[in-house]
């Protein structure tokens, strides 16, 4: 009668111990616990991890955690040994590879485009879901997994002045999101900015594709951090250097206008490169002043060939 007891205790301590580690996630390094975005505070909201790699359907399947200890929502791809280091250490929930097309060497990633993290555009059915902040009002629509094919060059090549960048998918976030320009599709963003979740994103009302706008305010140190790739190949990064100062201040070279980058080492790249800042640049109206937005000119080379879904 003892060994039996024995037997279903441990049974029951197995089985409660193996569901623990698949309810129990985490979003490590790429994103945070807590997130704010303007006028909004979300100190109280935590990012919901239980099991689901369906857009607001199945949660009969465990969430996926990549070799960079990041948790993805979807599908965590995979990513080839002889991709540059800055995306290899970086990047998470994606398939990314190398590609040679008319004699360029392009970084290609491919991507389900499901955020990492809590929205209310996961749908109110998802166990990722969370309410818009406040004072914000939730579009309509969720966004649906995607299919997207993102790809840029191995090597950058500079235009010799910046040009505006093209409506879409202008980047990839870390996690493998997409990020648009600071603009809407009608000009200026005003009359979106009120529709943004909490991680500055939401979704498109053709195609449903969730994208980031401005600062991906889920991401940990996301104001200091390297953030994502540009399509012209070039990283972007935070509103802030990676010592907290603003850019193009103190021993720091002055942003180029329009694109709102400069040139200098970072961690990631010691010798230093070109890279992008997300900053507060439209002072158009009350909304916008003050909220840190993609750029919406391209130093480098790229065109919409670039990105397919």
């Amino acid at each position: 009668m003892n060994l039996c007891k024995n037997i279903f205790l441990f049974e029951a301590i197995f089985f409660i111990s193996l569901f623990s580690f698949a309810c129990g996630t985490s979003l490590d390094s790429l994103t945070s616990e807590e997130s704010t975005t303007s006028g909004t505070d979300t100190s109280s909201e935590t990012d919901t991890t239980t099991s689901s790699n369906e857009a607001g359907d199945d949660t009969s399947e465990t969430d996926t955690e990549t070799s960079n200890s990041v948790t993805c929502y979807g599908d965590e791809g995979s990513i080839d040994s002889d991709v540059p280091d800055w995306i290899k250490n970086n990047f998470a929930c994606a398939t990314i590879y190398l590609s040679t097309e008319d004699g360029t060497d392009y970084v290609v990633i491919e991507t389900d485009n499901l955020p990492n993290h809590a929205s209310p555009y996961w749908g109110v059915d998802s166990p990722y879901y969370e309410a818009i902040p406040d004072g914000n009002t939730q579009q309509n629509f969720d966004f649906v997994e995607q299919d997207i094919v993102f790809k840029f060059r191995v090597t950058p090549s500079e235009r010799s002045s910046p040009a505006s960048s093209f409506a879409g998918v202008v980047g990839i976030a870390l996690n493998g999101v997409a990020m648009y320009s600071g603009e809407s599709s009608t000009g200026s963003l005003d009359d979106e900015l009120s529709t943004l979740d909490a991680g500055m994103g939401h979704s498109t009302g053709g195609g449903y594709i969730y994208h980031y706008h401005g600062e991906p305010r889920k991401f940990e140190s996301y104001e200091t951090s390297l953030l994502g790739v540009m399509v012209d190949g070039y990283p972007i990064y935070g509103p802030l250097e990676e010592d907290g100062s603003s850019p193009g201040t103190g021993d720091y070279p002055a942003l180029e206008a329009d694109t709102y980058g400069h040139t200098h080492a970072t961690e990631d790249f010691p010798d230093g490169i070109f890279h992008y800042h997300i900053t507060a640049w439209d002072s158009s109206s009350a909304l916008a002043t003050g909220v840190p937005l993609m750029p919406t000119y391209l130093h480098g080379r790229a065109s919409p060939s670039q990105v397919s879904n």
